[in-house]
């Protein structure tokens, strides 16, 4: 599975430089969605407080660490720009609920 989405996003994200890092990251959040049980709408919700759609720097970070609590502020960087690919200082909530679900199932 993990091979099948690294094709796929390798493919949108050709300028991120540790693809593992990023989905090892991503496997944490995605373990620390399921361990307190939110659905799809109730973490779409969490994560677009005043419906704008994107999460900034700040907001993405505070959301790692809800989901997984010792998580390295390099690994949250790193993640970050993974997800940030116009270096605006936002994270597309649909991009990243798209690839916790992707690793979920």
């Amino acid at each position: 599975m993990e091979q099948h989405m690294a094709k796929g996003i390798i493919q949108v994200k050709k300028n991120v430089s540790n693809i593992q890092l990023v989905f090892r990251v991503m496997r944490s959040i995605a373990d620390g969605i399921q361990s307190q049980k939110l659905t799809v709408n109730q973490l779409a919700q969490a994560l677009d407080i005043n419906g704008t759609g994107y999460l900034t720097r700040a907001e993405f970070n505070t959301v790692c660490h809800k989901l997984v609590e010792n998580i390295p502020l390099e690994h949250i960087r790193i993640v970050t720009s993974f997800f940030d690919d116009r270096n605006n200082g936002r994270v597309s909530c649909q991009e990243f609920l798209r690839v916790c679900l992707e690793i979920l199932n």
